[in-house]
């Protein structure tokens, strides 16, 4: 049973305590930085959204100006195609895809950051409860009765 600066040791080289909080600590930045990389992406979402918006709302009105004889079905399958004809809302939605593709990737990074520090920290709990175990028995021995335990047979 190693004791004093032999326990130190032991819980640091040995079992690496102070690694694996090292670890911990480095996935809970990565997991907080892809959380900061996430809202990001979330906010740049609503102003691409709303900029798609925008500009297919400016080509409706732009059409429905230079087609107010049509009925209103009419103009509805007219301008359906023709939004996705155009080439400045293609652009847009196809901004929008990639902008969706890489929210899912951060995600991803996010999860994966989420399950290290998870396997991390349940690394340090176990190791926390393999210490108070050693140290529940090298206080234990120190109580340990100088008489026989059973007649005849001495405790040492």
């Amino acid at each position: 049973m190693p004791g004093g600066r032999d326990a130190l040791k032991y819980a640091e080289e040995t079992l690496g305590v102070h690694s694996v909080y090292g670890e911990a600590q480095a996935h809970a930045r990565n997991a907080d930085e892809r959380r900061r990389t996430l809202a990001e992406a979330r906010r740049n979402k609503v102003m691409l959204e709303e900029a798609y918006t925008d500009a297919e709302l400016a080509f409706i009105a732009d059409e429905r100006a230079q087609n107010a004889d049509m009925s209103q079905t009419a103009f509805e399958k007219h301008v359906k195609g023709r939004i996705h004809a155009d080439p400045e809302l293609r652009k847009l939605r196809g901004q929008l895809a990639n902008h969706a593709r890489n929210m899912d990737l951060i995600e991803a990074d996010l999860r994966k950051a989420q399950n290290l520090l998870d396997v991390t920290t349940a690394r340090l709990h176990e190791l926390g409860g393999y210490l108070a175990y050693l140290a529940a028995i090298k206080h234990a021995s120190s109580l340990a009765p100088a008489v026989p335990v059973w007649p005849g047979v001495s405790s040492t």
